[in-house]
Formats: structure tokens, sequence, C-alpha cells
């Protein structure tokens, strides 16, 4: 913008495209729109990148914020991971953050931040992320789920997940289906989903949100848990008790592929994932960058974060014992040699 250069791939501006496609005719019409949200209109009067939550600072920097938490107070609508339609012709965009997006699906337009009338959000706290992949419950076509992460405003409190449904019948009023402290902000761009539960996969890594007051980056704020192995939480749908499983292995995980439940040779109920995991952490590696990624070697120095795996986990209920993850297909690049 101007000339300014993002330098984070995560970090670019969305473009909306649409497809309609008329089987009497058997053509396809195609539209595409830069999606105007808070953060491209702003960026686009100043003829530069607006101040908001980044990966990667921009090129040359932004100017330094004069109000406090300039970056952190920004519109930071970028919503362009995934869409969703919310309700009956109602489209929402979203991305890591607790802002949904609506927007006009004929003329890709008309964004403003989508309005939740409800009470969600705890006592001194303020909503900071959640998971670009909602999902629809089985068996419960009308019933979305999804996830929120609180941080706390005062000293000594800790952060809140809350997970919670929306009825498409009802799209602007979310119902907790419960809530739980954690030590650190934890971050998720995915969890699996079962009729009656949903499973949450805690990484090795959390959000810092002071880095994010201080430098607006959301690089910096991803610290790593070097000795703290990934966790399982299990949030039941009747009300009963959220149970931990710990596993024995240390991975970190963006999507989820499927979740369901077998019974195991033991007899006991086995709960089945599969997920995309990485012995590294891949938002914050170099080659996420779009030097890095213009770089052969870079990209092929890049195999912790770059190099995902679909993996199988099971985890058995009663005792509590969380199989190592067995892979259900060989390695698959992320970015690929050119």
């Amino acid at each position: 913008m101007g000339d300014t250069k993002l330098v984070a791939i995560f970090d670019s501006w969305g473009k909306m495209h649409k497809f309609d496609f008329n089987p009497d005719s058997g053509k396809v019409c195609y539209k595409a729109k830069m999606m105007e949200t808070g953060f491209y209109n702003e960026s686009k009067k100043l003829n530069t990148v607006a101040h908001g939550i980044l990966f990667v600072e921009s090129d040359p920097p932004r100017k330094k914020c004069v109000a406090p938490m300039c970056n952190l107070m920004a519109a930071n609508d970028n919503t362009f991971v995934n869409n969703m339609e919310i309700a009956p012709g109602k489209f929402c965009s979203l991305t890591d953050t607790s802002t949904w997006q609506d927007f006009n699906a004929e003329t890709l337009g008309d964004f403003h931040k989508h309005k939740f009338n409800d009470h969600i959000k705890k006592p001194a706290h303020m909503a900071q992320m959640g998971p670009a992949h909602p999902q629809l419950r089985p068996n419960y076509p009308n019933t979305w789920v999804s996830v929120e992460q609180q941080s706390p405003l005062l000293p000594g409190g800790k952060p809140i997940v809350t997970v919670f449904t929306l009825d498409t019948a009802k799209p602007d009023m979310r119902f907790e289906v419960a809530s739980y402290e954690y030590a650190n902000l934890p971050y998720f761009h995915s969890f699996g989903l079962h009729e009656d539960f949903a499973l949450l996969i805690h990484q090795p890594v959390w959000v810092d949100i002071s880095q994010l007051e201080k430098t607006g980056l959301l690089g910096p704020a991803f610290t790593d848990l070097p000795d703290t192995n990934t966790k399982f939480k299990v949030v039941p749908f009747n009300g009963g008790d959220i149970v931990t499983y710990n596993s024995s292995e240390h991975f970190y995980h963006l999507h989820t592929v499927n979740t369901h439940t077998v019974v195991g040779a033991n007899g006991n109920t086995q709960i089945v994932v599969d997920a995309e995991v990485y012995e590294g952490f891949p938002y914050t590696d170099p080659s996420m960058t779009i030097p890095g990624i213009k770089n052969k070697t870079a990209r092929d120095a890049c195999r912790a974060g770059c190099f995902g795996m679909i993996k199988r986990y099971s985890i058995d209920t009663v005792t509590g014992v969380v199989a190592k993850g067995v892979p259900s297909r060989p390695p698959t690049p992320r970015l690929r040699s050119l």
C-alpha cells in the first residue's frame, strides 16, 4: 500500500471470489472484490499500512503509536481466513480472533462487525481470540459450535476459554456450553467436534498479550513452551465435567480432520481424532514471510514448521492414556521446493 509492503504471508489484505454456476446454460459467472474491512479502508485512506495487529512488521515499519495500545485497539478486522453461512442467507468472515464480520454475499461488500447480544464475556476479561473454523454440531444441523479465548484485564487474573453454541435462528445469541481457566492464553486455529463433546487441543504455545500491547505483532507474542507436552480437553455438551488428557508428545496443531468414538479392544470407549500436526510452530518460521517463501534455500531449510502430517490420536476415556500419534499418510509439505 503506497510505498509500504506487508511482509508476512498471513498479513495480506483479503479478496473475495465468487462463482455462480448455472446448470441450465452450463456457464459460470465469476466476481472478485477486495474485502473492504476497516483495516483495508484505513490503509487505503492513509496510502500505507494502517495500525493494527500484524504477524510481522511492515517494510518500512509503520509509525509508532501515539495513543497507548493503538494497534490492539484498531479495527483488527482482516478476517480473510474463512467464510460461513451463520444463518440462511447471512454470511460471516472469520480469522483467529473473536471478531466475526458480516458481509453481503451478493455484492461481496458491506463489511461490518457482527454484533452478539449475549453475555458470554466474563467480568474483568476481554475477548481476544477464537478459531477460524466453527463447525456445525453433528446431527444438529442448525447449531454452530465455536470457542472464545478471553484475557484478564486485572493483575493476577487468568485467561478463560469458553465453548459456545449458536443457533441459526438466533445468529446474534451465543449460548455458553462451558468455560474453564487456563494458565496462559491458548491459541486454537480449529478444534475437534463430536455430537456429544468438543475436543480442544492445547498445543505448547501461548499468546502473550503484553507483547501485542507493546509491539502490535503476533510473531513475538507467540510464546513457545518447549518443556510442555500437548494436552487434549474434552468439553461435554451435557454439562458434565471437563476432562483433560495429557499426551506424551510435544506437537503443534492447526487443522482437525475428524473426531469420533469407538470401543477399544479392552472394552473402553476411545476418542479418536485425526489432526494436522507439526514438529515446530508454523506461524513463526522465517519462511512464512513473503521474502522467505520466494527463497528456495529458506523453503528447503523449513522442516519442523512447514511439513505437516495427519496423525491419529486415540484417547482411552477410562484409563486416560493417550496413544502416541500414528501417521495416517506420508508427510505433506506445505511449501514445495521449486
